[in-house]
């Protein structure tokens, strides 16, 4: 049954007919370079429905926002390979967007397009960041210090805009170094399914990287990031509605979560295996849940009116 469970959540929603995922493998790239990032001033591209922004700086041969690229050298260290996967090759195909965030970033949907909601992405993170992070460099510290023990992070945060707020947010993390002693560091090196299960649809997407490593001027660690496979599902102005009786938070949590609808209902929490580890039944539409001592992780809340929600224990 547990197994069961976690099948439904992992791959069910990517079998739906009203589904989209954006690989970039359409997209030409100058194979002369291995990337895009820009330089033709267009402000981006666009895949399956999705505008991914992109602000080029000519004079300064800079830019900010989502490029392109095909480079999966995943050992070298330093600037001068910003457009490498740490993992070595594309989720899909040979083409994967790589993000530079300097400040937060954006997906848009066209107007006039049927509304969608975001359900998952693949992420990694580029050579640079990583080879910066684990042995630091001019800019950036060694995360976790000299004795390994300082509790770094590097935080991807995902916003869900729509009619100008934000309607839902999701947090996934780089790299991770806040366990205590050791042995469940981590610096991300291959892809991993990022779920965000978000109930709204979207306007825009928000993309923001927040590290432990800061200086005068912002974040040491660079600010890089690699996507691929985004899913989306088209939802209708109906869907809208009824989703948005449910509310849970807050999101990332450490010691409890309030879970909220309009309608009574029974709750329970599953880990990434399947097993159930809180149960529950709300009094007057509400929840408060004890998390406390909960493994740091993702974890997913299922209601019996038929709601779920990705949850990040912190």
């Amino acid at each position: 049954m547990f197994k069961k469970l976690y099948i439904l959540f992992s791959f069910l929603p990517f079998a739906a007919l009203s589904q989209f995922s954006s690989g970039f493998e359409n997209i030409p790239i100058d194979s002369s370079l291995g990337y895009y990032a820009g330089s033709d001033s267009s402000s981006g591209f666009s895949d399956n429905g999705l505008f991914f922004r992109n602000d080029y700086n000519a004079s300064f041969q800079s830019w900010n926002g989502f490029a392109l690229s095909r480079k999966t050298d995943s050992v070298t260290a330093g600037y001068e390979n910003q457009f490498s996967c740490r993992a070595g090759r594309a989720w899909l195909g040979n083409t994967f967007a790589l993000a530079y965030a300097s400040s937060r970033i954006f997906i848009r949907k066209p107007s006039g397009q049927e509304g969608r909601r975001l359900l998952a992405f693949r992420l990694t993170n580029t050579t640079y960041a990583a080879r910066s992070m684990q042995f630091g460099d001019a800019f950036s510290k060694k995360f976790g210090g000299q004795d390994g023990l300082d509790p770094d992070y590097f935080l991807l945060k995902v916003y869900n805009y729509l009619n100008g707020s934000i309607s839902d947010s999701a947090s996934f993390y780089l790299a991770d170094y806040r366990a205590q002693g050791i042995q469940n560091d981590y610096i991300l090196k291959d892809w991993i399914l990022a779920e965000t299960l978000f109930s709204n649809a979207f306007d825009s997407l928000g993309f923001e990287l927040t590290s432990s490593d800061n200086g005068s001027f912002g974040m040491n660690t660079p600010a890089y990031f690699c996507m691929d496979e985004i899913v989306t599902e088209s939802i209708s102005a109906n869907a809208e509605i009824v989703n948005n009786t449910f509310s849970m938070f807050p999101n990332p949590a450490k010691d409890q979560i309030y879970l909220l609808d309009k309608n009574e209902f029974q709750y329970e929490i599953l880990n990434t295996s399947g097993m159930k580890i809180r149960t529950g039944k709300a009094v007057g539409g509400k929840a408060i849940v004890n998390i406390a001592g909960t493994l740091p992780g993702c974890y997913v809340v299922r209601l019996s009116t038929g709601f779920t929600r990705r949850l990040l224990v912190e």
